[in-house]
C-alpha cells in the first residue's frame, strides 16, 4: 500500500513539473517578465508584467484577473496563455483592471490550442467587475455587445458614475442576473438592460440613484433589491407586469409612500421597506398578497395605522374593509388578507396608537415588533388571535398600563420585551396561563411592586428543559414577590432600590446561574446564624435562612457591586458552584467568611471560583497583623481555581507581614494565595504564579 502511495505522489510531482515546463516554454516566447505558480489541488496562478498582473484559474472554470496600480498594458492578453482542455461555464472576475479597449466579447481565451473570444464560447458566462481601487472607470455602449451567453453581470465600482443608455445589445436571451453595487450612479436609463426580458434578479444597492428605471419588460423577475439609494418615489404602476416578484427590498431610500401596484405582486414573500420616510401605511393595500411572510417597516415616519385614513392618504383608494368570519362566529375586520405572514416590524416609527385588529388576521405570525414608538397602551385583545406568536417587542414606548388579559391567548410566546416604558405594575393575572416564555424584559420602567402571586402560574408549567431570563433592571423595586420560576437561569435586579430580599424570594429557582444585584442599597445579605444540626436539609424551616441557600446548586455568577456592603457576603452554600463574585465599589473592610457548626473543614473551599473583584472597598488593614492574631482570611479561604483577583483601590497596607518563616510556623499574609496555582494578576504575567511572598501585591495591584 505504501508503495502505491509513493508512486501516486511521484506521478503528481512529475506531471506538474512537465506541465510547468511546457507552460514555461510557451511563456518565454514573450518579451515579458513573468513566472508561474502551480497549485495541484485548486488550479494555476500566473504572474505577469513584472508582477502587475495576476491570473488565477481554477478547475471550476473560474478565472480571476488582478491588476496592479499604474498598469499601462492590456492585461486581458494574459488570459490566453493557459491552454484549457474544456470549459463548461466561465465566471470571469476582474479586479482593479481597466475595461478592454473594444469589448468584453473579444477577450481571448485558449481552449485545446485554439484562441477564441469569450463571446463565442457556447457556455454560460458571468462577468464580475470590481474596480474599487481605480480612480476612474467608464463603459461605452459596445462593451457588452455580442455576448449571447452572458448570464449575469455584476458591477461593483465606486469610480463608476455613468453607464451608457443601452448597456446590453444584441442577443441576451440567457441573461438572468444584474447586479450594480456601491457605485456613484445617479440614474440608470430605462433601456440599459431592457433587452434582457428573461431577467430573474435585479440587485441595484448602495448607489446614489434618485429614480428607479422601468422594469415593465421583466415579466420573469423574482428578486428586486433597490435598497440603500436616494430614491424619492416609485411610479404607481412600476409593478404592473412584475407579478412574479418574491423578494422586494426598497429599504434605506427616501420614499414617502408605497406604489399602488404593490398588490399586483401576488407571489411576494418578503417586503423590506425600512429606513424610508413613509408617513402612512395601508395594510389593506396588500389585500391581494396571500403568501407574504415578512413585512419590515422599521425606521419610517408612520404616525397612524387607521385603516380608512391610511388608505385614503397613501393611495387615494376608497375605503374597503373585509370582514373575516371565524369558527366561533365572531367577525373580525382583517386588515391583512394574507394569513401566513411570520414577521412584522413597525419598529422606530412615530405611532401613537395601533388598531386592535391590526394583526388579527395573521394567524401564522411569529414575531411582531412595535418598539421605539409613542404608544401609551396596547389594546387588551391585540394578541388574542395570534396563538402562534413567539416574540412580542414593544420596548421604548410610553406604555403605563397593560391589561391582565394581554397574554391570555399566547401559549407559545417565548420572548416578551416591554422595557423602557412607564409601567408602574402588572396585574396578578398577567401571566395567567402556563406559557413558554424564555425571555422577559421589564427593565427601565417605574415598577415599585409586583403582586405576590404573579409568577404562580409558572409552577405548573411543563417546559422544564427551557431556560428563562428575567430582566428587572432599572426599576424602583424595594421588594420582590416569591419567584416561583423553576426554569429561571438569569435574574437581573441591578439599579433598583433594594436594601433587603426575603430569603424565600429565591426559594424556588433551582436553575439560577446568574444574579445581578449591583447598584442597589444592600448593606448586608448575611444572616448571623448557625445550624443546630447538619440534618437540617430544608433551609426554609429555619427562622433566618440564607439568601444564597443550598438549593441554588447551579449559581455560578453573583454581582453585588456598587452597594453598601460592610461585610463579605455569605456565599457559604454556593461555594461549590460559584465562578465569579463581583464586590467592586462597596465598603467591605475585612475578609470574614461565614461558617456553620456542622462544618468539619476549617477552610472555606471555593471549589469553582475563578474571578474575585474586591476593588474599591475599604480593605486597607485586612492584611495587618496585630499581636499574634491572624486575619480571618488566613483561616477560611482556599481558592485553587482563582484566575483573576482585583484588590485595587483599597489603600492596602501590609504591616507585620513576615516572610521566610519555617513552614512549621503559621504563614503570614500570603497564606490564602499559596494554593492559587492559576492566579493571573496582570496581563504581563503569562505563567501561573509560584511564590511564597506577598511582595507582588505592592507592585502589581495599584492602591492609593
Amino acid at each position: 500500500m505504501s508503495r502505491v502511495f509513493v508512486y501516486i505522489v511521484f506521478l503528481l510531482v512529475y506531471t506538474a513539473a512537465v506541465s510547468g515546463s511546457e507552460y514555461q516554454n510557451e511563456l518565454t516566447s514573450k518579451d515579458e517578465d513573468y513566472y508561474t505558480q502551480y497549485l495541484l489541488s485548486s488550479g494555476i496562478i500566473l504572474h505577469c508584467a513584472s508582477g502587475k498582473v495576476r491570473v488565477e484559474i481554477d478547475f471550476d472554470s473560474k478565472i480571476d484577473l488582478f491588476c496592479g496600480e499604474g498598469i499601462t498594458i492590456d492585461p486581458y492578453q494574459y488570459l490566453s496563455i493557459i491552454d484549457q482542455d474544456r470549459i463548461t461555464g466561465l465566471n470571469l472576475n476582474i479586479h482593479s483592471c481597466p475595461p478592454p479597449k473594444l469589448n468584453f466579447s473579444q477577450i481571448p481565451i485558449k481552449v485545446k490550442g485554439e484562441l477564441k473570444g469569450i463571446g463565442t464560447l457556447n457556455v454560460p458566462l458571468g462577468i464580475n467587475i470590481n474596480c474599487n481601487d481605480l480612480k476612474s472607470y467608464s463603459l461605452h455602449s459596445d462593451h457588452f455587445r455580442d455576448l449571447p451567453n452572458l448570464s449575469d453581470l455584476s458591477l461593483n465600482c465606486q469610480a463608476l458614475s455613468d453607464i451608457p443608455s443601452v448597456l446590453l445589445s444584441g442577443e441576451c436571451g440567457e441573461f438572468y442576473y444584474f447586479y450594480v453595487k456601491n457605485t456613484a450612479l445617479r440614474s440608470i436609463h430605462d433601456d440599459a438592460v431592457s433587452i434582457a426580458t428573461n431577467m430573474v434578479s435585479i440587485v441595484v444597492t448602495g448607489n446614489k440613484l434618485r429614480a428607479m428605471f422601468s422594469i415593465h419588460t421583466f415579466s420573469e423577475l423574482e428578486v428586486l433589491d433597490i435598497s440603500n439609494n436616494e430614491i424619492v418615489r416609485l411610479d404607481n404602476d412600476i409593478f404592473r407586469e412584475s407579478y412574479k416578484i418574491r423578494n422586494l427590498n426598497i429599504s434605506l431610500n427616501n420614499l414617502s409612500y408605497l406604489p399602488r401596484s404593490l398588490d399586483n405582486l401576488k407571489k411576494l414573500r418578503l417586503l423590506e421597506a425600512q429606513g424610508n420616510r413613509l408617513l402612512y401605511f395601508c395594510p389593506r393595500c396588500l389585500s391581494g398578497i396571500l403568501y407574504l411572510k415578512r413585512i419590515n417597516l422599521e425606521g419610517n415616519l408612520l404616525q397612524q395605522l387607521d385603516l380608512d385614513l391610511a388608505r385614503e392618504k397613501a393611495t387615494g383608494d376608497s375605503p374597503v374593509v373585509l370582514a373575516t368570519p371565524r369558527p366561533d362566529g365572531v367577525a373580525l375586520f382583517s386588515i391583512f388578507a394574507g394569513r401566513i405572514a411570520e414577521f412584522l416590524s413597525l419598529r422606530r416609527n412615530d405611532l401613537a396608537s395601533i388598531p386592535e385588529n391590526l394583526i388579527s388576521g395573521l394567524e401564522e405570525l411569529r414575531q411582531f415588533d412595535v418598539s421605539f414608538n409613542r404608544l401609551s397602551s396596547i389594546p387588551p385583545k391585540f394578541l388574542h388571535y395570534n396563538i402562534r406568536l413567539h416574540a412580542f417587542m414593544a420596548s421604548h414606548n410610553k406604555i403605563s398600563n397593560l391589561s391582565e388579559a394581554t397574554l391570555d391567548k399566547t401559549p407559545w410566546l417565548q420572548r416578551l420585551d416591554l422595557s423602557n416604558n412607564r409601567i408602574v405594575t402588572l396585574g396578578a393575572r398577567f401571566f395567567s396561563i402556563p406559557i413558554r416564555l424564555e425571555y422577559i424584559d421589564l427593565s427601565n420602567n417605574y415598577i415599585e411592586i409586583l403582586p405576590e402571586d404573579i409568577f404562580q402560574p409558572f409552577e405548573s408549567e411543563k417546559w422544564e428543559t427551557v431556560e428563562l431570563v428575567l430582566n428587572l433592571e432599572g426599576n424602583q423595586f424595594q421588594s420582590l414577590p416569591n419567584l416561583t420560576l423553576r426554569r429561571l437561569t438569569e435574574l437581573n435586579l441591578a439599579r433598583n432600590s433594594l436594601a433587603y430580599l426575603k430569603p424565600e424570594t429565591l426559594a424556588h429557582v433551582p436553575s439560577l446561574r446568574l444574579i445581578n444585584l449591583s447598584y442597589n442599597q444592600f448593606q448586608s445579605i448575611n444572616h448571623p446564624i448557625h445550624y443546630r444540626s447538619a440534618s437540617h436539609d430544608d433551609l426554609f424551616n429555619s427562622d433566618t435562612p440564607d439568601l444564597f441557600h443550598g438549593q441554588l446548586v447551579n449559581l455560578s455568577h453573583v454581582d453585588l457591586s456598587h452597594n453598601l456592603l460592610h461585610n463579605f457576603p455569605n456565599v457559604h452554600h454556593v461555594r461549590s458552584s460559584l465562578k465569579t463574585l463581583n464586590l467592586n465599589g462597596n465598603t467591605i473592610n475585612d475578609f470574614v467568611f461565614t461558617t456553620y457548626e456542622h462544618d468539619t473543614d476549617p477552610f472555606l473551599n471555593f471549589e469553582a471560583l475563578e474571578s474575585l473583584d474586591m476593588s474599591r472597598n475599604s480593605l486597607g488593614k485586612a492584611f495587618v497583623l496585630e499581636e499574634d492574631t491572624l486575619p480571618q482570611i488566613l483561616h477560611h479561604s482556599r481558592m485553587r481555581r482563582l484566575k483573576y483577583l482585583d484588590l485595587s483601590w483599597n489603600n492596602l497596607t501590609f504591616s507585620n507581614c513576615l516572610e521566610g518563616r519555617p513552614l512549621t510556623l503559621p504563614r503570614q499574609c500570603d497564606s490564602f494565595l499559596i494554593d492559587m496555582w492559576r492566579l493571573k494578576v496582570s496581563d504581563q504575567m503569562r505563567e501561573p504564579l509560584k511564590f511564597n511572598s506577598f511582595k507582588f501585591l505592592t507592585l502589581l495591584i495599584p492602591n492609593t
